[in-house]
């Protein structure tokens, strides 16, 4: 028995030696649950947090020899610009390989299709990773469209959308719909990673709801955690010009095998409006 919770407890150490990233998608909450995560692991373990380490959008990094240095875009400024795939892989292929040489000292963010999948097994073997997801896939489509249409991501007061102002697109729909795929793709390659849904994390103490859901220890407590604004109001439909057909994108979409429509709404879509059904005569 002795031997056995020796290895259990080596088996502990050794994961817990590992550093950590959080995986996602886009509009999961993510940003909420980096940040609260960054100040954290900078705290209790020492590790540095990198952001979206693996995009060109939002910072540049370089080596300084001893660890990687970053300059980091005005976040009112960020803005989503197309480069050939070729430039983009140079820069992850550039970017993993700082991971290896500096391995143990980073936390960072990865969203799906972020990386290729040649970049996986190195990244599932050597990092604890920490998942955040949501429940509602339409209200997180509806978040992801607004910013794919805004071509804005973050405003420092929340992005500010003016009703009837946004126009949905099914190519951009479809564009979530492989991220999603490529998220739960990988999701089950993981072994017991630490899952956290978005509507569980905001309901109650958001903070500490983290840190237990992500299974790290916050017994010294006391800490105070610094939140990022909201960037969407909660009823989004009205922000669009086509409500309707937002509707219909994700009905005849993936998504609605995974995640119901109407099971993402506060009441019933009959398929053709935005009215519920009328009630049984």
């Amino acid at each position: 028995m002795r031997g056995r919770a020796a290895a259990c407890s080596e088996k502990v150490s050794r994961l817990s030696d590992k550093p950590y990233l959080l995986f996602s998608t886009p509009r999961s909450g993510s940003n909420l649950v980096y940040d609260v995560l960054e100040q954290y692991f900078k705290s209790a373990r020492g590790f540095i947090g990198l952001g979206e380490y693996f995009t060109h959008v939002y910072q540049s990094f370089w080596d300084t020899g001893n660890g990687l240095a970053s300059s980091v875009f005005p976040s009112e400024r960020v803005r989503h610009v197309q480069v050939a795939g070729s430039y983009f892989e140079a820069i992850r292929r550039q970017r993993l390989a700082w991971l290896k040489k500096y391995h143990g000292r980073y936390f960072f963010k990865l969203t799906a299709l972020q990386v290729s999948g040649e970049s996986y097994p190195w990244l599932i073997e050597n990092y604890n990773w920490i998942l955040i997801e949501r429940r509602n896939l339409f209200d997180q489509l509806l978040s992801y469209l607004i910013s794919v249409e805004l071509n804005r991501w973050y405003g420092s007061g929340g992005l500010g959308v003016t009703p009837g102002s946004i126009t949905a697109r099914p190519e951009h729909a479809d564009a979530f719909t492989r991220m999603i795929l490529e998220y739960r793709r990988i999701k089950a390659e993981l072994q017991d990673p630490a899952v956290l849904v978005y509507e569980d994390v905001v309901a109650g103490p958001i903070a500490e709801n983290i840190l237990r859901l992500a299974r790290l220890d916050n017994s010294a407590g006391g800490r105070s955690f610094r939140m990022p604004p909201k960037q969407n109001p909660e009823n989004k439909l009205p922000l669009f010009t086509n409500p309707d057909e937002v509707l219909k994108i994700y009905e005849t979409s993936a998504l609605n095998e995974l995640v119901p429509l109407n099971a993402c709404l506060s009441r019933p879509f009959d398929g053709r409006t935005l009215r519920a059904p009328p009630a049984p005569v």
